[in-house]
């Protein structure tokens, strides 16, 4: 306050809630899980497509567009990356067998800033514990059923 109004208001020294959003992007956990699934199931229907084509023509099409979902799928991470406030460019550790499990892991869990302030919420809690209890039983799954 100062002396010569008491009643002034005191302005606030954080960002507004849409300079932050806009800062980190809007691709949120949901948001990237939806467009994931929905990249996965058209690639598993253009791949078996794909081993159904007979004409040349026919399997480059699929290719093609097989190809292309790849990048589209490439540039949703890089976008969910950017919204956990990493660099766009660490979307090559999708290519490093065991760093695109960690990776992927945190585009599903972690919450918005994740980079800058380290800590999960509630919800990135359950989601975390949710998918390496199921990652644990179908490991244990697979290892007496083969």
């Amino acid at each position: 306050m100062s002396a010569s109004n008491p009643f002034e208001v005191l302005q606030s020294t954080e960002p507004a809630a849409s300079e932050t959003t806009h800062q980190y992007g809007r691709m949120g956990r949901w948001r990237f899980c939806v467009y994931s699934a929905g990249l996965l199931v058209l690639q598993l229907v253009y791949c078996s497509a794909l081993g159904r084509a007979q004409a040349a023509t026919a399997t480059l099409m699929i290719a093609g567009l097989i190809a292309a979902l790849l990048a589209v799928q490439v540039l949703v991470v890089a976008a969910r990356l950017q919204h956990l406030g990493y660099d766009r460019v660490r979307v090559w550790m999708l290519l490093v067998t065991p760093l695109n499990a960690v990776l992927l892991l945190l585009c599903v869990t972690a919450p918005m800033g994740y980079h800058q302030h380290g800590k999960y919420d509630r919800s990135g809690r359950l989601g975390a514990s949710g998918l390496l209890t199921a990652a644990l039983v179908f490991g244990i799954l697979a290892l007496e059923y083969c």
